[in-house]
């Protein structure tokens, strides 16, 4: 084999590898790695994937530069077969007229398409607020205990208690029946996940799976398996709502 010809072939071989590689990146954004509703539907929450330590938007970067490697590999395969190009193409249109519109024509196409994404702008949609759908993602970070504003307060109302005083009272404040059984409570609420079954909740707030379903308005014939972040988009409630309805002591 000659040496041009095993220059094509090397070029050839290695567009059909960077296109794969293309194809494979971008199957693997849309199924393994989905984002948005797709990620809540599949794994019950919105929550952050990896795959080979490299998360959809470092995957994406590796999509791009393939792209242009592709994009390269193409501009020298046409430099390469030009006159086979050329030679074709004149069989296939004699009118060399036509012959010059159909290449501009092409060309212009095939620049609109590659260069359109650098011109246009996204459009902003208006009425589907995630925020407003999703309220647990609207919420800010609660409040720390040992904030300034807090501590100052803490100690404006306990200026004529001795540091010694003060701290049994905290302690007692803490192991005050009433108070464990809140603390209790919220850490329960806020331990229900999306990727929970229907038996994992069972567990969690110790009820059977046909008590969990009647709260949560579910059919009995719906199995002990399904994930609470699938039913709630078949059901139509939140998380929120989930959580609500199996901490009410009923």
């Amino acid at each position: 084999m000659k040496g041009r010809g095993k220059i094509n072939l090397t070029i050839d071989l290695l567009m059909f590898l960077t296109f794969t590689l293309i194809g494979g990146i971008g199957f693997l954004m849309k199924y393994t790695l989905p984002l948005g509703r797709e990620l809540i539907l599949k794994f019950g929450e919105n929550s952050k994937l990896f795959f080979l330590g490299l998360d959809r938007h470092q995957w994406g970067t590796i999509h791009l530069t393939a792209a242009y490697v592709l994009i390269a590999l193409l501009v020298l395969h046409i430099i390469f077969h030009w006159k086979a190009i050329g030679v074709l193409i004149s069989q296939a249109v004699p009118s060399l007229l036509l012959r010059r519109a159909l290449v501009a024509g092409f060309v212009v196409l095939g620049s609109g398409l590659l260069l359109f994404s650098f011109v246009v702008n996204p459009e902003k949609s208006q009425g589907d607020n995630f925020l407003h759908r999703n309220p647990s993602f609207n919420k800010g970070p609660a409040p720390a205990s040992d904030s300034p504003e807090i501590s100052n307060q803490a100690g404006s109302h306990n200026m004529g208690e001795k540091p010694g005083e003060l701290n049994k009272n905290e302690q007692r404040d803490k192991t005050s029946p009433e108070l464990q059984e809140k603390h209790g409570d919220r850490e329960k609420v806020d331990s229900l996940q999306g990727k929970m079954s229907i038996a994992d909740a069972s567990r969690l707030y110790g009820i059977s799976t046909l008590e969990v379903k009647k709260r949560l308005r579910i059919p009995d014939e719906v199995s002990d398996n399904e994930t609470i972040g699938r039913l709630r988009r078949t059901y139509g409630f939140t998380m929120t709502q989930a959580r609500e309805r199996l901490e009410k002591k009923q």
